[in-house]
């Protein structure tokens, strides 16, 4: 027999065996800690200057960097806070402090959705392809012979900002276009659906990157 009332609360498989939101949720968090739990366990973490008040302000993001010892990391947010609803903030970019510089991420201001979080890369190494930032989360890796293919997670448009003095070629392959600016190589996926690209490092590793929406 089952009671009247469950304890069910954000259970990613219900009592009755069906599958809820928060499964997905957890899968996600489930596969980046696979491949990259490792490496953000030897990251410290740094917090913005301006914090929610209380879990009922709207006013901001909130927001945190974890970065190892060679600078590598990640970026958490989130924008959730349950029993409030949290609108979509506008015009939404971080500044970092970078030792004797400041870095805006992204290059450009973006709409961070209501109620949603992310995990964004931040100088994070794939192979010896150099992400300066991405507005995408790193889902995992699959080795197959000489390339490595890294699947990230979007919600909507993503852009990855990669160092164009780690990059020997970057072709396209699907919903995606490519500029270089600055030492910057940029590819920006407007669409949700599947988008992805290729790129071969300067060591001549072969890098496939796929956008899931």
């Amino acid at each position: 027999d089952l009671p009247l009332i469950n304890y069910d609360f954000e259970a990613p498989v219900g009592a009755m065996g069906n599958i809820n939101e928060t499964y997905k949720n957890l899968k996600l968090i489930n596969l980046f800690l696979d491949d990259f739990g490792s490496q953000l366990a030897q990251t410290s973490t740094y917090f913005p200057e301006i914090r929610k008040r209380s879990m009922f302000s709207v006013d901001t993001v909130q927001c945190s960097l974890r970065i190892d010892a060679d600078g590598q990391g990640f970026i958490f947010l989130n924008n959730y806070q349950r029993y409030v609803h949290q609108p979509e903030v506008k015009n939404f970019q971080l500044k970092i402090n970078n030792r004797n510089s400041e870095e805006l991420i992204p290059g450009k201001p973006v709409i961070f959705h209501a109620d949603d979080y992310a995990i964004w890369p931040y100088h994070l190494l794939l192979k010896n392809v150099l992400i300066d930032y991405a507005t995408v989360q790193p889902l995992c890796c699959i080795e197959d012979g000489n390339e490595s293919n890294y699947f990230f997670a979007s919600d909507g448009e993503t852009e990855f900002c990669f160092d164009a003095n780690t990059i020997n070629a970057c072709k396209p392959l699907a919903n995606c276009t490519m500029r270089s600016e600055a030492a910057k190589t940029y590819i920006l996926c407007k669409t949700k659906e599947i988008a992805a690209f290729d790129i071969i490092s300067k060591t001549n590793e072969h890098v496939r990157c796929i956008i899931l929406p």
